[in-house]
């Protein structure tokens, strides 16, 4: 604009010509020399021209009395369609949505006038706006508290503003959120707290709103904050939004080169959009906002605190116990519902051809959420702790409601990762600082309490981070208590005292630097168990250090190898079914409790510990579990077909069918009883849910008659267990009255073998479902389980847990059972003459790059003793081909230190066939 202006030759009517008749210009200005740059860009009376377009602020320029009579009395979709189309009779708009200053000169007339008073009155005054935007319902169910505001009639309102008055609209707005900030009749607030969460005006007339109508204003808010920013096409979104969780302030061409190819055309869209995500206007009203939520959450919370809540419960059973947010999450399901509704009547598949991608592109919730994240990129402070009621933490206490209902807000959860806020954080400060917090402050949160916010891979670092930094700290108090005998050795030297040596003796838990498992190789399980019985905790926590077949004639260093091969050998022997404790499904090849397990309790919890010794020490683990299995750890609910479908397909397949059913009744097609079924020791046996509510315990209390001529079986609690034949596993015992008295019909009728459970029908089919599942999850194995957890929980702190979700948690146990050789070669490193470039090391990543996965999972158990890729991908694992003997040998691994022994052979063909004998025919150590 100052080239342009600089190059006329009146810059003065270039800018408003109009105006100069009205505005007198300064003396000094009038006899300027009009081929000065300096003096035509720095023109003071150009510059008068421009007071209507500064942004409106309502404190400074209040409209009297008189001005609002002459403005609308409220506003809705068509009045401010009439606004703006007025506004255009008596203006030109402008052709770029985002320029300050419109293309030709308005004459501010009364019209123009009657506009801003209309904006200004309709959008700033609280009880104005909560007449205003009572559309007619957009729904044909009422299931949405909001169905007067549709999103879409309000979008299409909202975005034509954009290029006109955008200020006055954000601004009223903002003087409108002042009415939230009032707090509910009776209840004061503290002069800090006052201060934190602010508060509104105070005009004595002011009253707290009902959550209904804060629930209206915030809406409007919003639809004005999304409308604002440009839709884009979808492909644009997903890069974007990685970015700014980056903290990359704009993106380049070397940005579109490093996500989309190359495309340079994408460099304006994104530059658009965070221009546009960083208005000042905007993002002060968006900051107000959130703020407002917070205030009325923190006034939410003292009512609750103080029994006297007074705010409107929407929901009886709302879980987040703020029911204000109930009312925004129950609407904005019912908007993006909608709005998908629109999306698959709009046929256009080619655009999803040519822009494929899982993010959904502009919605009004994935937007408000980029609205969020705005927030805290440009105010964060860089610590790890953040007070509540400020912009920041209000951010993240909103995102937490969407990332509940992330699912059925179309949104997934690598838009809420902001790896930004890692990179300036403590890698062991803050994970210890979080941890070692015994209580935290109410008003404030810790980022470490919200795990979306980070990606996997950081939260592992950090989980892993605090292990480590335990198992340090009892390493040193080893350490301290050695040096502190060796000191005081010379008391023992001579000394034939009873009490110096049973000291002695119980200082040698104390002084072992490690904690060592001397096991041999035909009982590698039961030695583990057995000396691992009894153990003290501070010896768990100590680093593990594994001898496996040393008294048979082994020798190994542990560096890592022999570990791996401990826990494979261990667990492998653990869950074979034929040991009656777990079950592998022939088809999946997962492993789950077996239900009814008549194995006493302590072995689960023992195999729990040695799940907890390798996470503690950070060995993947050879086994596959369901993710079912994680949820229960993390305490998640299992309450979908979703979330046993990985474990258990084919059920999930049938319960699906049995639930979409819709030609006649499923009772007279599936013919399913209300049971549950599993096999145990070669029998089957037949539950009625029914008959047992979960609270019950399971199996039912036996009678004489069941434990007649059998052997007895015990639990847990030493209470004797009925045989797997009887009743009492599949049916409850009626409970005998107060007197004792009992009927023999109804005793024989429960007990009965041949009593049959009802039939599945439409009207119990979704019970059914939820019911199966909660057997086939928790009630079947809840004692197996609650040992094996036990045992897990020894070395494993559960607030370190919460840091991961199901799959991250499985990630860091399981690892990554598929195998990139390429990444695995960029990797490897050699010794012993070898190099990238040699003819052998060529041939052998010929081979190896050829191979089938399996093939390539057995190299790399071969050589590491682990066919898993640890989380942390393969450049954690340490793998280097050194050079060994002559070429008639066959290939050699030593796993301890991960290396890889390959002769030097005459040709490909030689180093295939020898490879192959040596990676499918030895385990561990090879010849080693």
């Amino acid at each position: 604009m100052a080239y342009h202006l600089a190059s006329q030759d009146n810059p003065t009517a270039a800018l408003c010509p109009n105006e100069m008749k009205n505005e007198g210009a300064d003396s000094a200005q009038q006899t300027k020399d009009r081929r000065s740059l300096t003096q035509n860009l720095f023109d003071t009376a150009a510059a008068k021209a421009l007071p209507m377009w500064k942004p409106f602020d309502p404190a400074m320029t209040p409209y009297s009395a008189e001005d609002v009579a002459l403005a609308a009395s409220h506003l809705s979709c068509e009045i401010m369609e009439a606004l703006r189309t007025l506004m255009n009779e008596h203006g030109q708009s402008s052709e770029d949505p985002l320029s300050p200053l419109p293309s030709q000169p308005i004459n501010p007339g009364p019209a123009l006038q009657y506009v801003n008073r209309s904006l200004f009155h309709g959008l700033g005054n609280p009880d104005v706006l909560l007449r205003s935007f009572r559309e007619s319902s957009w729904l044909t169910v009422q299931t949405s508290p909001l169905s007067h505001l549709d999103p879409s009639t309000l979008e299409h309102t909202f975005r034509p503003w954009r290029s006109r008055n955008q200020s006055l609209i954000f601004n009223s707005l903002c003087a409108a959120l002042d009415s939230l900030f009032v707090p509910p009749r009776g209840l004061k607030l503290n002069r800090n707290l006052q201060a934190e969460v602010g508060r509104g005006s105070n005009r004595p007339e002011e009253r707290s709103l009902k959550d209904r109508d804060a629930a209206h204003i915030i809406m409007i808010c919003v639809h004005a904050l999304t409308s604002f920013v440009s839709k884009n096409w979808p492909g644009t979104w997903m890069p974007l939004r990685r970015m700014r969780g980056r903290d990359r302030t704009y993106p380049d061409v070397d940005f579109a080169r490093e996500t989309v190819g190359g495309d340079t055309s994408h460099v304006r869209r994104w530059t658009r959009v965070v221009d546009e995500l960083e208005d000042p206007l905007a993002l002060r009203l968006a900051t107000k906002l959130v703020r407002a939520v917070a205030a009325r959450r923190c006034h939410s919370e003292i009512l609750r605190s103080s029994g006297e809540n007074m705010f409107d419960k929407y929901k009886p059973d709302f879980r987040m116990q703020f029911p204000l947010m109930d009312l925004l999450m129950d609407h904005l399901r019912e908007v993006e519902k909608d709005a998908r509704k629109r999306q698959a009547a709009f046929e256009h598949p080619e655009l999803e051809l040519e822009h494929p991608t899982a993010d959904p592109g502009w919605t009004v919730s994935s937007v408000l959420l980029d609205w969020l994240r705005t927030i805290v990129l440009k105010k964060w402070d860089g610590k790890a702790e953040v007070k509540r009621w400020e912009p920041v933490g209000a951010a993240i206490e909103f995102m937490a409601h969407l990332y509940k209902h992330r699912h059925s807000l179309g949104l997934n959860t690598e838009m809420f990762c902001m790896p930004f806020l890692a990179d300036r954080l403590d890698v062991v400060k803050t994970p210890n600082e979080f941890f070692n917090l015994k209580k935290l402050d109410p008003n404030t949160l810790h980022l470490l309490s919200y795990p979306y916010l980070f990606v996997p891979s950081q939260l592992v670092w950090y989980f892993r981070t605090r292990n480590y930094c335990i198992m340090e700290e009892a390493y040193s108090e080893a350490s301290y208590a050695r040096n502190f005998m060796e000191r005081m050795s010379f008391v023992e030297d001579g000394v034939d005292d009873p009490r110096i040596t049973y000291l002695s003796h119980r200082l040698k838990a104390a002084m072992a630097l490690y904690l060592v498992l001397d096991v041999r190789r035909s009982e590698v399980l039961r030695d583990a168990l057995d000396q691992l019985w009894g153990r003290e905790k501070r010896e768990l926590l100590r680093p593990l250090k594994v001898r496996m077949g040393a008294s048979e004639g082994e020798e190994g260093v542990d560096h890592g190898g022999v570990s791996q091969e401990f826990f494979q050998v261990a667990l492998a022997e653990a869950f074979d079914p034929d040991h009656g404790l777990f079950t592998v499904d022939p088809i999946t090849r997962m492993t789950w409790f077996q239900p009814a397990s008549l194995e006493p309790l302590y072995k689960f919890e023992l195999i729990g510990l040695l799940f907890s010794l390798a996470i503690y020490n950070g060995i993947t683990l050879p086994v596959t579990f369901p993710l079912a299995f994680y949820k229960l750890i993390l305490h998640e609910p299992i309450d979908s077909i979703d979330a046993i479908r990985d474990g258990w397909p084919e059920l999930a397949k049938g319960l699906e069918a049995l639930l979409s059913w819709d030609d006649g009744d499923v009772g007279d097609v599936f013919s399913r009883t209300y049971e549950f079924s599993f096999e145990t020791y070669g029998q089957k046996v037949h539950v009625d849910m029914t008959s047992f509510a979960r609270g019950d315990p399971w199996p039912a209390r036996s009678n004489e008659g069941d434990r007649l001529h059998s052997p007895k079986i015990f639990n847990c609690l030493g209470m004797e267990l009925p045989p797997l034949d009887k009743p009492s596993w599949s049916r409850n015992h009626p409970v005998p009255p107060p007197d004792g008295n009992i009927s023999p019909t109804s005793l024989v009728g429960s007990m009965s073998p041949v009593a049959e459970a009802p039939l599945v029908t439409n009207a119990n089919r979704h019970q059914y479902v939820s019911d199966y599942i909660h057997w086939l999850t928790e009630k079947s194995i809840s004692p197996q389980f609650s040992a094996f957890r036990g045992g897990l929980s020894a070395l494993i702190d559960g607030n370190a847990l919460t840091l991961l979700d199901a799959p991250a948690l499985r990630h860091l146990i399981e690892g990554t059972q598929t195998l990139d050789t390429r990444a695995l070669e960029a990797v490897t490193l050699y010794a012993d003459d070898y190099d990238a470039a040699h003819p052998t090391i060529r041939a052998f990543w010929e081979v190896v790059h050829a191979w089938s996965q399996s093939r390539q999972r057995q190299l790399l158990e071969f050589v590491t003793a682990s066919e898993r890729v640890p989380v942390n991908g393969v450049g954690s694992i340490r793998f280097e081909i050194c050079r060994i003997g002559e070429s008639e040998m066959l290939p050699q691994a030593a796993t301890c230190f991960g290396k890889l022994l390959l002769p030097e052979y005459p040709s490909k063909e030689v180093l295939e066939r020898k490879l192959g004998v040596a990676v499918g025919e030895c385990r561990g150590f090879g010849s080693l």
